[in-house]
């Protein structure tokens, strides 16, 4: 190595631990000096590299806007570099691996460039991005875990926008390539359960289930009393309560509570699922048992979320179970006539 290799390399090293600690303007000094020893004995590749990594700790500091400058000009980098490997008539170039590296690093760029873009709700360039970075990967890293991750980030920004066929259908080419790789991982779950609760939002809870069940088993096994597990557990609740299979609903309301009440009691997350566990247990026609959960999510959400759209709904439940079993209801009715006027 010569001398400036060293030094390009140190200073690398510096800013990577330095970036480790949480020290980012410290960070941030060794890699603007890496560049401008790259710019100076013009070392391209090492110049990219700076860009990329000041770009990076840029969008950890919360400046989106100077950290897209640093990566595009990463990327323009990156882009000339490799355009100099191509053919002059254009044509296909023989495979060889230095190359697809260069090109996977490109894709790697282009998926970072995408991820300040949506955190700067400029959804669409974020896209764009990242269907720059699939083509690459489609091509020199298939059927791959990077491709897996591109897909599933082109899913959910398909997802913010509402645009559920266009998420399924990239989130389902990232589950397949999961389930082929590495189908006993929390990747293979989350890609599971982001599908399932997707289908249940399009209507079909039956296929909803069916992935939803898929992450569960794999959560079981590898995250049990979380409230990840927790949250899959009342997201199969709902979709069995939407089929009508109410004791099963029932059964994965109690599991959730369970894990919510031992990790996060006086939440919010535990007002919802006292007031699931109510509704069931109407419609199971086990209106004592409904109240009393009715009642639990009231005691919580009266202190949390006082005069809340949410709270109004609770006591509507309950009123509707108490006038189920003909008891006087006039209490909570006056309790939602002071929450509606400021609805």
């Amino acid at each position: 190595m010569t001398s400036v290799e060293i030094e390009l390399k140190e200073l690398d090293e510096k800013g990577n631990s330095a970036y480790q600690n949480g020290e980012m303007d410290e960070a941030l000094g060794f890699y603007w000096n890496r560049a401008e020893l790259a710019s100076e004995h013009t070392m391209r590749k090492e110049l990219a590299e700076s860009y990329k990594a000041i770009g990076l700790i840029l969008h950890d500091k919360g400046d989106c806007e100077k950290s897209l400058v640093e990566l595009h000009k990463s990327v323009d980098i990156q882009r000339a570099i490799l355009a100099e490997q191509l053919p002059p008539d254009d044509s296909s170039p023989d495979y060889n691996p230095s190359m697809a590296t260069a090109q996977l690093d490109l894709a790697n760029t282009y998926t970072n460039l995408a991820e300040v873009y949506v955190v700067a709700n400029r959804l669409q360039d974020g896209l764009d991005q990242l269907q720059k970075a699939q083509k690459i990967q489609s091509q020199f890293a298939p059927n791959s875990l990077v491709l897996a991750e591109t897909f599933n980030s082109m899913g959910n920004i398909f997802q913010q926008v509402n645009n559920y066929k266009m998420a399924l259908d990239y989130h389902t080419r990232a589950c397949e390539i999961r389930m082929a790789l590495c189908p006993d991982t929390l990747a293979f779950s989350c890609s599971a359960s982001i599908i399932g609760l997707i289908l249940f939002k399009m209507g079909k809870s039956e296929s909803a289930l069916y992935y939803l069940q898929m992450s569960l088993n794999v959560e079981e096994k590898h995250i049990p009393d979380t409230l990840d597990l927790a949250d899959t557990y009342s997201n199969i609740g709902e979709v069995l309560f939407k089929l009508e299979r109410y004791e099963e609903a029932l059964a994965k309301f109690e599991a959730a509570l369970k894990l919510k009440l031992f990790l996060d009691a006086n939440s919010l997350n535990v007002c919802k699922t006292h007031s699931d566990m109510g509704w069931v247990l109407h419609k199971l026609g086990q209106d004592h048992s409904a109240q009393e959960q009715f009642l639990q999510a009231i005691d919580l959400e009266e202190h949390l979320i006082p005069g809340s759209k949410e709270l109004l709904h609770t006591y509507s439940n309950l009123v509707t179970s108490l006038k189920a079993q003909n008891k006087d209801a006039s209490v909570w009715e006056e309790k939602m006539s002071k929450i509606r006027p400021a609805q």
